[in-house]
């Protein structure tokens, strides 16, 4: 049997796989490179608006490693507010929003930010949602997130960056839902306490980290996966660290809530509360629902108490662990609790054991 038909064919087929492979990477480049999207005004939807932004951003997916970016460049002087009339479009690739006004992607510390108000979104909505796949980042720099009916910023897929933002009045401030490994603040060393005299200027947020306070439910909520660092962020402070933000009518908020989640690094934050009501909620809520979620770190936080060290910002309990197991709570200090400075119930059969207690200061 000749093998000259089977030869010619196989060498077309080469041949085409060949020519197939030289131009695709071409037209993948060319279809996927980063792209810049500014926002010049502060329109609901249309050219020039987030909306669009956002929506164009969606439609371009970067090459590994890369990201596309949002800046703003609205005319006219502050404030520069956007109300969006309905919810924003899921935020599904890499993306860093820029959030001074003005200066789009250099990130001039003297501009302006921009605030995103969510006072006319429905009942439930954040004001950002991310839903990226795995290996995406989503990294939102010197926004303000204000005034959401749910969460000012949700993850349920992908990783967020954020520096330099301030989340105010919502629902919820950041609810990280079953993701991994994002980083919320954190532009100094981890375990660096905060200190009198290190933050910028009023208006400011703290060492490059960020404000998330005056949220009703909860400024951070962490529901499953792990592996997130916070820190450097003032948690019920405002920008000064020297005042609090009321966070709304039910007297309950949690500086930090983490629920089923493990080997996060809680570091270098500033919690404070509200002190309004008899019950002034926790500091940080640890929970387990099987006893299998632990190893989380907390160390050199403050809570209680205000930037100037002596001010004290009441909390109803430091820190409460409901059966999480095996954690480190090393160097912090606890102070101002109405009730206790830290309480560690077992919780489910088996857990809330292996906690290691080093070196804290409590009443201080």
């Amino acid at each position: 049997m000749s093998l000259a038909p089977f030869w010619c064919r196989a060498r077309r087929l080469i041949l085409l796989s060949a020519t197939l492979a030289a131009l695709c990477p071409v037209i993948t480049w060319a279809q996927q490179a980063n792209q810049d999207y500014v926002v010049t005004n502060t329109n609901d939807s249309g050219p020039g608006s987030l909306r669009e932004a956002i929506n164009s951003s969606n439609g371009n997916s970067p090459p590994g490693g890369g990201a596309n970016s949002i800046g703003f460049n609205i005319p006219g002087n502050p404030p520069y507010v956007i109300m969006p009339q309905s919810p924003l479009s899921t935020i599904t690739e890499s993306v860093n929003f820029y959030g001074k006004n003005g200066d789009p992607f250099n990130h001039n510390p003297a501009a302006v930010p921009v605030t995103i108000d969510g006072s006319l979104l429905p009942t439930g909505s954040p004001i950002l949602k991310v839903n990226a796949v795995i290996g995406r980042d989503v990294s939102i720099l010197s926004l303000k997130l204000t005034n959401s009916p749910g969460e000012a910023v949700l993850v349920v897929g992908g990783r967020l960056d954020m520096y330099g933002v301030e989340c105010t009045r919502n629902i919820v401030g950041i609810f990280l839902n079953s993701v991994n490994s994002s980083q919320i603040g954190a532009r100094r060393p981890t375990g660096t306490p905060p200190s009198p005299g290190t933050i910028p200027p009023p208006g400011g947020p703290p060492l490059g980290g960020n404000v998330i306070s005056g949220n009703t439910f909860a400024n951070i909520k962490i529901v499953g996966g792990g592996n997130h660092l916070i820190a450097n962020n003032f948690l019920g402070p405002d920008s000064t660290g020297l005042g609090i933000i009321g966070s709304g009518s039910n007297g309950l908020p949690i500086g930090l809530l983490i629920q089923d989640s493990s080997n996060n690094t809680i570091s270098s934050n500033l919690i404070a509360g509200a002190g309004t009501t008899s019950t002034y909620g926790e500091g940080i809520n640890l929970s387990d629902s099987d006893g299998t979620h632990g190893g989380n770190l907390f160390f050199r936080n403050w809570i209680g108490l205000l930037l100037d060290g002596s001010t004290p910002a009441p909390m109803r309990i430091g820190l409460l662990n409901s059966g999480s197991p095996n954690n480190q709570i090393i160097q912090n200090i606890i102070s101002s609790s109405v009730f206790t400075g830290l309480t560690i119930s077992p919780g489910p059969p088996g857990g809330g054991g292996g906690n290691v207690i080093v070196g804290n200061l409590f009443g201080t």
